[in-house]
């Protein structure tokens, strides 16, 4: 009983993964074909370029997100929405800021999202944003 309790001290849990710490971390981080690293704990990490005053850094940050494409979400940001439907971000921005009570505006904290199924109707009703 002592000895499988002792086993399990050396176990960590991550959904989908369960090994050996101490043989996790003897691992180097792999490189993934599109620049991620899998670190000891099993997350993801990629390396970002950033640009700082002149001065071009690398960098590893998590990569915990994945992407949805935007005709799937629900909601979108000003800027995907702008890229989506072709319209100026600047002229959307002011659209939506001017329609905040309308049903294709969803209000997240201080950021306005627009509902894209809804939006979409709107615009079949109207031409003229």
């Amino acid at each position: 009983m002592e000895k499988e309790d002792a086993a399990l001290k050396n176990y960590v849990y991550v959904p989908g993964l369960s090994e050996v710490v101490e043989d996790e971390r003897k691992k180097e981080p792999s490189r993934t074909e599109d620049d991620k690293f899998i670190t000891a704990t099993g997350a993801a990490k990629k390396v970002v370029t950033t640009h700082d005053n002149g001065i071009v850094r690398n960098k590893k940050v998590d990569d915990r997100s994945f992407r949805i494409p935007v005709w799937e979400k629900y909601a979108l940001t000003i800027k995907e929405a702008a890229e989506y439907y072709n319209i100026a971000e600047t002229r959307l921005r002011d659209f939506v800021m001017s329609n905040r009570t309308k049903p294709f505006v969803l209000k997240a904290g201080g950021r306005l999202l627009v509902k894209r199924k809804v939006f979409e109707a709107f615009l079949d009703q109207n031409n003229m944003i």
